[in-house]
């Protein structure tokens, strides 16, 4: 309709723009996330909230700051659909903050492997963020 009206006209007059985000639908990949208007849902791929809680089970023992600040990123990314587990980042946050170093190596202490812990096992049992918790008008 509108839409396909303006991109038209974006191409008679060779307006730049990409064809791959011109999607439509009633679910989406938005961000990584699969959005789901049918069931008011926003979820994470199950292949890649796989590969994040592997990730999270293997980060042990001591790594550069730059791991940490690449786990920190990802699990906040993760927070779009799950953000009551943004607990779960605070120890993470704390032992990072100040640090400028990006070879300087930090420690997991019992702090942040809680953390990590109690972030595996929520992820593994959630599934979905329900925007609209009832969907009948």
């Amino acid at each position: 309709a509108h839409q396909v009206g303006l991109l038209s006209f974006w191409d008679e007059i060779g307006f730049p723009h990409e064809q791959e985000k011109q999607l439509f639908g009633s679910s989406l990949t938005v961000i990584g996330f699969q959005v789901d208007i049918d069931s008011m849902t926003i979820s994470m791929a199950p292949n890649k909230k796989e590969e994040l809680i592997d990730h999270l089970c293997q980060f042990i023992d001591s790594h550069p700051l730059r791991d940490f600040q690449h786990l920190a990123g990802w699990v906040n990314w993760a927070l779009n659909v799950f953000p009551l587990l943004k607990p779960g980042l605070c120890a993470v946050c704390l032992n990072i903050s100040g640090k400028s170093h990006p070879h300087e190596h930090l420690y997991l202490n019992n702090d942040i492997h809680s953390d990590l812990h109690w972030l595996v096992s929520w992820l593994q049992l959630s599934d979905a963020l329900h925007i609209i918790q009832d969907i009948s008008w």
